[in-house]
């Protein structure tokens, strides 16, 4: 049997929000200036299913992707990494975790996560 793919990553998938020169302060403040912002492909399995595909590997990603503006966002950071969608689960009652980032001026950073719902695989999902 002749494979299909080097590798299918199983996992997470969410939107980020990277927001770049934040003072430490920022939640004491109504209002800063910050260097960029930048939405950008989140989640352990998605981006290590994006950094595999770039590096010339064959990859599929199965996971929950909704059908709103967020879900068809995530799917075209998939495949304009050249990750192949076909394995992923497209469900209208799924909505993506999305996630800002903000990089503190300090080093640091913090994570203001909308938790999302009904994004997490099951086995029922799974062709075995």
């Amino acid at each position: 049997m002749e494979k299909k793919y080097d590798v299918i990553v199983i996992g997470e998938i969410c939107q980020d929000l990277l927001v770049s020169g934040v003072r430490p302060d920022v939640m004491d403040l109504p209002m800063q200036k910050v260097e960029a912002m930048q939405f950008a492909l989140g989640g352990d399995g998605a981006n290590e299913s994006s950094v595999l595909a770039k590096l010339g590997e064959h990859i599929a990603f199965l996971g929950r992707v909704g059908t709103d503006a967020r879900g068809e966002m995530l799917m075209q950071y998939l495949q304009s990494a050249g990750v192949d969608t076909s394995l992923v689960i497209r469900r209208e009652d799924c909505r993506n975790l999305g996630c800002i980032v903000a990089m503190k001026t300090d080093g640091t950073h913090t994570f203001l996560v909308e938790m999302g719902r009904d994004f997490q695989l099951t086995l029922e999902d799974i062709d075995l």
